[in-house]
């Protein structure tokens, strides 16, 4: 679709999607540097790094068992949200929120993923954006990663009608590593709002969602 024939509300969700795309991979610029992917960021936080650095821990206490936070299986890990309107109140600067992964019971409040989304009000153009990421991301990744998609029904819609489709990159140097890159259009029974998210994994929690989370 030719660029003068998107609304200004599009163009500005194309730009500020373009944006988190550069800013994902100038800071994956440190792989060619560190090997490792704590050295990557989201609105300036990494995997491994402590919560608290960020917010209080009455904030993000009060956020873990809000009703907005999701406990994976056996509430060994918890995701909530940051930004956005959320009481972890961050100035953003190229996504609409974020989600960041914690695990229970760890008083250091470490970091074990970190995404961004940005909400899609044109599920196409979202989806046109995404594949530039991964066109973007693979040539920078080059054979440092394997590469892999899932075009699906997100498992949370019980009606299939909520679709997920992602590319995951995992890094060949830490098996469980990985950065997803996935479009969720999601059906009118769930309510959700469509998004464009980016996400870092750690190898720790990585391993976790392949080997227990949805067993």
């Amino acid at each position: 679709m030719p660029m003068n024939s998107i609304g200004h509300s599009e163009k500005l969700l194309v730009m500020r999607i373009f944006i988190a795309a550069l800013v994902l991979i100038f800071s994956l610029q440190s792989w060619t540097k560190a090997d490792d992917i704590s050295e990557f960021e989201i609105e300036g936080i990494s995997i491994g790094d402590s919560l608290l650095d960020y917010f209080n821990k009455n904030e993000i206490e009060n956020e873990k068992y809000s009703k907005y936070s999701f406990w994976y299986k056996n509430n060994k890990y918890v995701a909530i949200g940051a930004g956005g309107g959320s009481p972890l109140d961050k100035k953003l600067d190229n996504y609409d929120d974020l989600s960041i992964v914690l695990k229970q019971d760890d008083n250091t409040y470490k970091i074990y993923s970190v995404g961004g989304r940005i909400f899609c009000e044109n599920i196409n153009t979202c989806k046109t954006k995404k594949n530039e990421i991964v066109k973007e991301l693979k040539l920078f990744f080059d054979d440092e990663v394997s590469t892999y998609s899932d075009d699906s029904n997100h498992v949370a819609d019980p009606t299939g009608n909520s679709k997920a489709y992602s590319v995951f990159f995992n890094f060949k140097k830490n098996e469980y590593s990985y950065v997803e890159v996935s479009v969720y259009d999601w059906s009118k029974e769930m309510d959700y709002p469509d998004n464009l998210k980016v996400v870092i994994y750690s190898e720790e929690f990585g391993k976790f969602i392949e080997n227990e989370a949805y067993e």
